[in-house]
């Protein structure tokens, strides 16, 4: 409120913007552990030299970034997979008309007893992780048997 960055009359809790800051908060670590794994093995003194060839400080990030793609790819599964099953975070901040899927399974668990749609509902989560998952190792598979046999023929 001293900096003017919310009114006195605003509620910190029980709407869609605080879940939101509160699992980015949560799930912070879990994604920059990752990256970071992955950028400390990178040689920082290419910047340098990037810089000494005339290249901006941007162009030399965007140029970092494939070096590290695979850690970001893992900070966005380990916090892709916990954030879209989460229910306790929305349900205690987001109050009881927060609506992500993992606290819809939840209330037609344990409050509508209604198990065949809780059921259903946890399926269709499962298929929306495991489904990009699947496609994205049988893309990647493709991609490595196309470069093997790119160098094969040379």
């Amino acid at each position: 409120m001293h900096l003017h960055l919310i009114d006195p009359s605003t509620s910190l809790l029980y709407n869609s913007g605080v879940v939101v800051l509160v699992m980015v908060y949560t799930y912070l670590p879990f994604a920059v552990l990752p990256i970071y794994a992955a950028a400390s093995k990178f040689n920082f003194q290419l910047f340098e030299a990037a810089s000494d060839l005339g290249a901006t400080r941007l162009y030399a990030f965007l140029k970092f970034l494939p070096g590290i793609r695979k850690g970001i790819g893992t900070a966005f599964v380990m916090v892709f997979i916990p954030a879209i099953g989460a229910y306790v975070i929305p349900d205690l901040v987001g109050g009881t008309q927060s609506e992500m899927i993992g606290n819809k399974i939840a209330q037609r668990t344990f409050l509508d007893r209604n198990l065949p749609m809780a059921s259903a509902l946890s399926a269709l989560l499962s298929l929306l992780i495991l489904l990009p998952t699947a496609i994205a190792t049988i893309l990647q598979g493709r991609a490595k048997k196309l470069t093997f046999e790119g160098r094969a023929k040379e």
